[in-house]
């Protein structure tokens, strides 16, 4: 990192290559600095990318042969929906030195080309400044903090964050495992939402074909077609695919999985389909599997080795009250003390399971619907009688659900 003399211009050029719009594109001249971002207070900045197009008013683009010159005094880096940077003027900022300009404009473009010419730009050489010394893990966490109740109206701890992020960073498959209501496919969704990925998630509970499901099928209209499936598109997408309840998904989907997760990084087509060429995995793809694990999860089958072999686990807990009440609060809009018993409760009912007293606990959804129940008007304990007893079936468990609800 350097101390670079702070430009108040940018000068660019138009070149031959044209828009969708069929006007010039201008390229960024070489040998500047751009802003990037802020350290300490003090904006950075860094070489110019000369590669980036330049977004900016057409008219002075159209008025202008190739190679013409222009200056603006207002510059920023942007990014697309798409992902793909690219430089902005904020507007028309956008100025043509033909025909004269100000002398102080003048006089930046002067400096410019002495300074190409030198070859140098940077004034002094900074002490190893503290960015250089961070760790990949800070750098990450810093470009994407950590989801709070107050900024994203979600929770997840630090600690399984800073993995998750991590592994996606990496190319690590990742699965999730936790108790069903903790979150775990909402985890999934926010840090594809945090770092601009498009998430697809499959549900494998439902995958009682997997060759089908996965691969795709054959039809016949007036010919023999093969229609791929849904998941054979997405493996070949820069975005995050989600395993939603992988232990639920039958025995035979692992043979079709293995080669997908490995070091393979391709989908057998040759099993439903002679002759259609194996799919590579975009090398950006990256996978999340969630698993509900516990003798409570009945349709849960005992994941293989050699696939879970193929993730690395994050454990996934419930949040501590505290949050859990910030987050009932934050979603349904319940008031404090509502809130606070109904988390109170969800707890003994979850030390209770933990215990094995009772079969099951009570999730985040339950807790979340008693306390949209209170906000709506319906009493507390009522709330709660309705969105955690149905889950009890067994008349002794029902016993000691309702003997709790009504000691409170």
């Amino acid at each position: 990192m350097y101390n670079i003399e702070k430009p108040t211009v940018w000068f660019f050029n138009t070149v031959a290559e044209v828009s969708e719009n069929g006007v010039p594109r201008l390229r960024m001249l070489p040998g500047q600095y751009v802003p990037h971002g802020t350290v300490d207070g003090e904006t950075s900045y860094v070489p110019c990318d000369t590669s980036l197009n330049t977004e900016s008013d057409m008219g002075p683009r159209k008025a202008h042969p190739i190679g013409t010159v222009f200056v603006t005094r207002s510059l920023c880096i942007k990014e697309s929906v798409k992902g793909t940077k690219f430089y902005s003027t904020k507007g028309s900022a956008l100025i043509s030195l033909v025909g004269g300009v100000s002398a102080d404009i003048s006089e930046a473009y002067d400096n410019y080309k002495l300074a190409v010419e030198a070859g140098i730009r940077v004034v002094k050489a900074e002490p190893e400044t503290k960015e250089k010394g961070k760790s990949l893990i800070d750098k990450l966490l810093k470009e994407n903090p950590v989801p709070t109740v107050e900024k994203n109206n979600f929770y997840v701890d630090k600690d399984v964050w800073t993995c998750l992020l991590f592994n996606v960073h990496q190319g690590y498959n990742t699965m999730l495992v936790g108790d069903s209501g903790t979150g775990k496919t909402e985890l999934s969704m926010m840090i594809g939402k945090c770092l601009g990925k498009g998430v697809k998630v499959f549900d494998m509970a439902a995958k009682q074909d997997p060759i089908a499901s996965l691969v795709g099928v054959h039809r016949f209209d007036g010919k023999s077609v093969f229609d791929r499936a849904d998941f054979t598109y997405a493996i070949e997408e820069d975005g995050i695919v989600v395993l939603d309840e992988l232990p639920r998904a039958p025995m035979n989907t692992n043979n079709i999985l293995f080669p997908v997760l490995d070091s393979r990084r391709e989908l057998n087509m040759d099993i439903a389909c002679q002759g259609i060429r194996n799919i590579k995995v975009n090398p950006n793809c990256r996978f999340i599997a969630t698993a509900n694990e516990g003798y409570e999860y009945t349709g849960n089958n005992v994941l293989d080795r050699a696939l879970k072999e193929r993730f690395q686990i994050i454990m996934v807990s419930f949040m501590p009250p505290a949050q859990e009440v910030k987050l009932l609060k934050s979603r349904t809009g319940v008031d404090a003390t509502a809130a606070d018993v109904i988390v109170k409760v969800s707890n003994n009912i979850r030390d209770m399971h933990k215990k094995e007293d009772i079969s099951s606990g009570i999730s985040i959804r339950h807790s979340l619907y008693a306390a949209d129940l209170a906000a709506a008007g319906m009493p507390v304990a009522k709330a709660m009688e309705a969105s955690f007893l149905p889950m009890y079936i067994v008349d002794d468990e029902r016993k000691k659900i309702k003997d709790l609800l009504a000691s409170r």
